[in-house]
């Protein structure tokens, strides 16, 4: 059921076996993953079911480093969190990314690619996707492979038919009679018990109303991103010394491409929808060019001026009359959405490569608490995004790679006049981006000295905490994380289910 903490008739002191802070990707498909299976679980969302603009700025953050702007452009602070403003990609992590690299500094998962495939399967379950490789065997038959050429490699992304989590899987949620989530509820605060090895309750607060509230459980799972998770461990002391660190956001760098027909680069890279699912093209680095230049983990795709389509614009502000002042653009669009199955703004403008590389983790890249407070009364977070000269010499390797194959079949010419990247930061600002994936700030590893959570995402030292999201990935890859994250948190599921098992096991003295 979903019911809204501001109203009297809503509960405010409530016990359960499991509490879910945050009702995006992640606590749905934790939540999803119990609804019918006789536990009682309570899922606490900061937002209500649309947005509101004094909820959203308690995401308010102050930033240092490389300006991180999706800190703020990039989230939703309501019911679905992110899911209602994303397209629903989904690209698995590759092999190497899961391994020790001695060129690439804290990296390695505690897990491997093998280990983490089967809970991928149910991952893309939840976003209504097939089954797929993001290989050359998932590319649909009859559509023409991008050329590749010695270095690079071909993947391939799909997007999910129902990419907003809020409206498709609302329905199985308010279902589930076992799972209560409570909109307007934010978690201000873990209290520890006594012995400080396990969290006692969450305390509840309202933003518009002032009620306060609180929940105890057996267990909780923080699912709040990779900028409010460590925000509210640090928050409420809770956890060790690297919680906040190694904070990674993928690097984006636009690349023009000078196409000898745009057409034919429009028929390789463009997306396609078959069989309901799109389909998106994709030239990654290979495993062993990686290995020979040393070099991140980065991948590109065609990409267009998000506004260069004017009545594509003037449809997603509603303003229904612009798009008619432009009759050729919407025209085009309409082409492209229905006949060809493209994404209708995909053409438009400039064209580029979009080249994407995996951010270092760095122990200095982190988030912090600032002397501010929001209207909760909680510290406002401090971000520091940290960029070096690794990621930047890996995206010049990577386009002079993408230059070569385009000029070697044929396809064009890539615009490299703004490489090498500048180094200073003030200048750089201006060349890169963010591409609103705030990943590692609360790091899985096998051991306290390297991490803040185990394999099994329990947080050290605490034995009922855990974290659900990228905030747990050690590494960052290039790919969306979003696919993975879920995989991880149906794998986390599993291990909850049976330890709640257990316990209700040992709580009616069976096997004694």
């Amino acid at each position: 059921m979903i019911l809204d903490f501001d109203s009297t008739d809503a509960p405010t002191e409530i016990d359960a076996d499991l509490c879910i802070a945050g009702a995006g990707a992640a606590g749905i498909a934790l939540a999803l993953e119990f609804g019918g299976a006789g536990q009682c679980v309570v899922v606490l969302e900061s937002g209500g079911e649309s947005f509101e603009p004094e909820t959203q700025r308690l995401y308010d953050s102050e930033l240092c480093g490389l300006p991180c702007a999706t800190v703020h452009e990039g989230r939703a602070r309501r019911f679905g969190g992110t899911t209602t403003m994303w397209a629903g990609q989904a690209l698995a992590l590759d092999e190497l990314d899961f391994e020790a690299r001695d060129w690439v500094p804290g990296s390695g998962w505690p897990l491997t690619l093998s280990e983490l495939q089967p809970y991928y399967r149910r991952a893309e379950r939840l976003m209504g996707l097939p089954e797929a490789s993001y290989g050359a065997g998932s590319w649909p038959r009859g559509l023409p492979m991008p050329p590749v050429t010695e270095g690079l490699a071909a993947r391939f992304s799909t997007f999910s038919p129902t990419p907003n989590f809020a409206t498709s899987h609302r329905a199985a949620m308010e279902r589930a009679v076992n799972v209560t989530v409570l909109l307007h509820a934010n978690a201000r605060k873990l209290v520890m018990d006594s012995g400080g090895a396990r969290v006692g309750a969450i305390e509840l607060a309202s933003l518009s109303s002032g009620r306060l509230g609180r929940i105890r459980a057996r267990h909780y799972v923080i699912c709040c991103g990779g900028v409010e998770t460590p925000r509210l461990l640090l928050a409420s002391r809770v956890g060790n010394d690297l919680v906040g660190r190694y904070f990674q956001e993928h690097v984006h760098v636009n690349v023009p491409v000078l196409a000898a027909s745009r057409r034919l680069m429009g028929r390789l890279f463009h997306g396609r929808r078959v069989g309901g699912i799109r389909h998106f093209a994709k030239l990654s680095a290979s495993p062993g060019l990686q290995r020979h230049e040393r070099m991140l983990n980065v991948g590109a795709n065609v990409s267009y001026d998000p506004d260069a389509n004017l009545a594509v614009r003037a449809v997603k502000d509603g303003d229904l009359l612009g798009a008619l002042r432009q009759p050729r653009q919407l025209g085009a669009a309409v082409y492209r959405q229905v006949v060809l199955r493209q994404k209708a703004s995909e053409g438009s403008g400039t064209m580029y490569f979009c080249v994407q590389t995996e951010n270092v983790p760095r122990r200095d890249s982190r988030v912090m608490l600032a002397r501010r407070t929001d209207a909760l009364g909680l510290p406002r977070a401090v971000v520091d995004w940290r960029v070096g000269d690794e990621e930047l010499r890996t995206a010049e390797l990577f386009a002079g790679r993408l230059a070569a194959l385009l000029r070697t079949s044929g396809l064009g010419h890539l615009e490299l006049s703004g490489f090498p990247l500048p180094r200073d930061l003030v200048l750089l600002r201006e060349r890169v981006a963010g591409g609103c994936h705030h990943i590692g700030t609360a790091r899985m590893a096998d051991h306290p000295r390297d991490g803040v959570v185990d394999r099994d995402c329990r947080v050290f030292g605490v034995e009922n905490l855990f974290v659900a999201g990228s905030a747990v990935f050690p590494t960052s890859g290039w790919s969306n994380p979003t696919l993975t994250l879920l995989a991880l948190c149906c794998r986390l599921a599993d291990r909850l289910k049976e330890e709640l098992a257990s316990g209700a096991r040992e709580a009616v003295g069976v096997g004694s």
